[in-house]
């Protein structure tokens, strides 16, 4: 049994393998979908009070890692506890989500590496891994990208500096998009690798 917790660990998240009993299963529409049921454990957490399993909260469904080129859907049902004397309804502690998103941590950081490195759309990505290339393009904008905490994004829209690109040796190249309009970019050049690192932008309008 020990040896096929383990496997599962692999195939799996290990919290679901360590708190959560796997229903069922099935495939539907090319996709396949496992159920998972909090087990009926009280959470170390709140080892010190008294409390009863209350039934589960409504079921969710999270986006993992493909399995067998199939697309896989998560459906979880976490169990809610009551505490006996102060009547408050508690659930254990997790961590399994990706903040703004409906993918496992795991899942969401391997396709958020996977954005930043392949020249390849958003949507793309998503739909390569089984997300509809719609809502991975929302969740990378709004979450995954960190965008909102980008430390340029004030003035992204007038100038970008990419100080790990910048050297003593730069080129200039300036180009008119419309009347009135200029855009300035500088250029690392590297003659080894014989190509160019941009490491600043910068518009102007009169």
């Amino acid at each position: 049994m020990s040896s096929e917790k383990e496997l599962l660990k692999l195939l799996l998240p290990e919290y679901l393998v360590e708190y959560f009993d796997i229903t069922h299963f099935e495939e539907k529409e090319g996709l396949l979908h496992l159920y998972f049921e909090e087990k009926n454990t009280v959470p170390k957490e709140f080892s010190s009070l008294h409390l009863q399993s209350k039934g589960f909260h409504e079921e969710i469904m999270v986006n993992d890692f493909p399995l067998r080129g199939k697309p896989v859907k998560l459906q979880i049902r976490r169990r809610r506890w009551t505490d006996t004397k102060s009547g408050r309804i508690l659930q254990r502690d997790w961590n399994l989500i990706a903040v703004g998103t409906r993918m496992t941590n795991d899942f969401a950081e391997f396709l958020k590496i996977s954005a930043d490195t392949k020249a390849l759309p958003l949507e793309t990505t998503g739909e390569l891994y089984g997300v509809p290339g719609k809502t991975f393009r929302r969740q990378y904008k709004k979450s995954l990208g960190g965008f909102k905490n980008w430390p340029q994004k004030p003035h992204a829209e007038d100038w970008i500096l990419y100080p790990e690109n910048c050297s003593c040796s730069l080129s200039l190249d300036e180009v008119a998009l419309s009347q009135g309009e200029l855009h300035r970019s500088y250029f690392q050049n590297s003659k080894r690798q014989e190509r160019q690192y941009h490491c600043h932008y910068q518009r102007y309008t009169e």
